[in-house]
């Protein structure tokens, strides 16, 4: 937990870099060279935070958990105090509970040697949040010691998102039991194997272990082994809002000195004008005020207070969470304050720096775009609109306001774009189509206030909610000095006041209830694989629709009598793709002549979609 108050904005070390063509001018840096992550967080969970990274702790599958908890920074206590009438609980390092978690079976803790009542319930801090698929309780196996197994006993996990910093903390922790044995129902054997028979088999995610036995068996415990999945849960941090300096241009991102693409981390982003990317209410009767975060957070405690907590709204000045593609941060600008939320993936992911590149010289105080029409069938060619509106920036002596480069980002596929105008007047211009979109090199400089710009083009497409996402870039010159490009998004806004609507998303409109795999029609129903050019291979073009994200497709051969000949497999996202098959086995062998099946098939989470259809080979 950090410790700045809860409701502060945080100021981060801000460091000129060289000025690099492509690159922002300045940076916010967390982590090492700049504010420590404990300062910067104002929520956490599953991970571990210290001042100078964030990480996922490493493990293996089948690993002990238990003998590494004090090396994590995790630990063992007993509970005290909760049975006797006028003494508080507590929680008591007795030195001899480590002999149960410190690997060595042939060392135990016995609470009648170490002077502790039997019932003392035990609590176990693994150091982390773990899957888990195994635990072992055993007392020392030799022919003095292996009856002294527990017959009664109550195993319990849990696993809050944040650590439990305070012992009244453990107290109010909801533990779910994992295993347990009665008087009535006693263990009967000296390992205590959980998942067993009796119990249900599965990982369970934990952090913390809470085990207690009734006053009146004696027991000893060697050893209680908890065995890793090889698995965690993803760990998250969310960030206080942080402060750029002047009117900031968020750029991109650098994780431990590198682009974060490939990284098993997700890094989202939001900015705005002020430090409240939330709005708090108060109900005072019947009455709603608006206050700040750290009044609304403790008015049920305030004396004399008649207020409750009211609702929490976003504030409207601050943009949504965008996820960073390619280190580039979509969230719109300028805006002063940034915000990121930073998920770890996978067991053993570290993070120590993190660095926020931005200029401060906008492009443009305020840039709008939409899209026409908001809704498209699927596949089908449809024409846009994209309209865009630039503020622009009024400094004296300024002139390196506007831009002249265009780049739409969208899953869309592009077919071509007809037509620009800037204020109604067409432009010249070159276009680069790409895979995710397209680039526009405008012939004229676009700087007036108020400037409209239309942008026409064609396109298909094939996923819900697909996006058109709009960044302006300008290329800054000045004597003596590298180029400087800056980047800035346009965020959605009533840009053309005669469209319905102000959003950058395409809606399905499917009126024909189209299936998630398109109509799969090869351009020739024979082939002849022997290399002359003509017809050599089966060319299956299809399309992929609705799809939210990636999902097996499998391109299967098969002969009529349903033996398989050639299957390919891929995930795929929504789009236009094409497979081919050339006629072999996987060995290089050509087929025999004959009659072939093909089907397309897509395990989507509705269910199996496929298409079927035949080809002849002849030579």
């Amino acid at each position: 937990m950090g410790s700045v108050p809860a409701f502060a904005a945080v100021l981060l070390v801000v460091g000129l870099m060289w000025p690099r063509c492509g690159f922002a001018s300045e940076r916010l840096v967390v982590g090492t060279g700049g504010a420590p992550w404990t300062d910067v967080a104002d929520s956490t969970a599953f991970l571990v935070v210290t001042p100078d990274s964030v990480f996922l702790p490493a493990v293996r599958p089948g690993e002990n958990l238990a003998s590494g908890a004090v090396r994590r920074g995790g630990g063992i206590f007993a509970v005290v105090g909760l049975d006797e009438e006028g003494v508080e609980p507590d929680s008591v390092s007795v030195p001899a509970l480590a002999w149960m978690i410190d690997g060595d079976g042939n060392t135990a803790y016995n609470p009648d040697e170490a002077g502790m009542p039997r019932g003392t319930a035990v609590i176990i801090d693994l150091g982390g949040t773990f899957a888990i698929d195994r635990v072992r309780v055993f007392p020392r196996l030799d022919s003095q010691h292996q009856d002294l197994f527990p017959q009664a006993y109550d195993l319990e996990i849990a696993a809050p998102t944040v650590p439990l910093l305070r012992f009244f903390q453990y107290l109010n922790e909801r533990f779910t039991a994992l295993m347990r044995a009665t008087p009535t129902l006693p263990n009967e054997r000296s390992i205590i194997d959980w998942p067993g028979l009796r119990q249900v088999s599965g990982e369970r995610v934990a952090r913390y272990l809470r085990w207690e036995t009734p006053d009146d068996l004696p027991w000893e415990v060697a050893e209680l082994e908890v065995s890793a999945a090889g698995t965690s849960p993803g760990g998250e941090i969310a960030s206080f809002p942080m402060l750029g300096t002047g009117t900031s241009v968020w750029g991109r991102v650098l994780i431990d000195g590198r682009n974060p693409e490939g990284l098993p981390i997700i890094l989202q982003t939001r900015t705005g004008p002020d430090d409240e990317p939330l709005h708090y209410f108060v109900d005072v009767g019947p009455v709603r005020r608006q206050v700040t975060r750290a009044v609304w957070e403790n008015i049920e405690q305030i004396r004399d207070s008649a207020g409750t907590q009211g609702p929490v709204v976003p504030n409207p000045e601050w943009s949504s969470w965008q996820t960073v593609v390619g280190g580039t941060i979509l969230s719109p600008g300028p805006n002063r304050f940034i915000q990121f939320r930073l998920k770890l993936l996978q067991p053993g992911t570290t993070v120590s720096q993190m660095v926020f590149e931005y200029a401060t010289r906008p492009i443009a105080d305020k840039l709008l775009a939409e899209i026409d029409p908001r809704e498209a069938e699927p596949g089908q060619e449809t024409a846009f609109s994209l309209a865009m509106e630039m503020r622009a920036v009024r400094e004296p002596f300024r002139t390196d306001s506007g831009f002249r480069f265009l780049d739409i980002a969208t899953s869309a596929q592009i077919i071509d774009v007809d037509s620009v105008l800037v204020d109604d007047v067409p432009v010249v211009f070159t276009q680069d189509l790409t895979d995710s979109g397209f680039r526009l090199d405008l012939w004229r400089r676009v700087f007036l206030d108020g400037s409209f710009l239309s942008l026409h083009f064609r396109a298909r497409v094939f996923a819900d909610a697909t996006r058109f996402d709009v960044q302006f870039t300008d290329r800054r010159y000045s004597t003596g000095e590298p180029l400087e490009e800056v980047n800035q998004f346009a965020a959605e806004g009533d840009a053309d006041p005669f469209t319905v609507g102000a959003e950058l998303e395409v809606r399905l409109k499917d009126s024909q209830n189209t299936s998630i795999v398109g109509e799969l029609v090869p351009p020739t129903a024979v082939i002849t694989p022997n290399d002359d050019g003509i017809n050599d291979v089966l060319s299956l073009p299809f399309s992929l629709f609705k799809l939210t994200r990636e999902a097996p497709v499998f391109v299967e051969i098969f002969e009529l009598s349903g033996r398989p000949v050639r299957r390919g497999l891929a995930r795929s996202a929504s789009g236009r793709m094409i497979r081919v098959w050339d006629g072999t086995h996987p060995s290089g062998d050509l087929v025999r002549p004959g009659v072939y099946l093909f089907r397309v098939r897509v395990d989507a989470d509705a269910g199996q979609v496929e298409r079927t259809g035949v080809v002849g080979v002849v030579y």
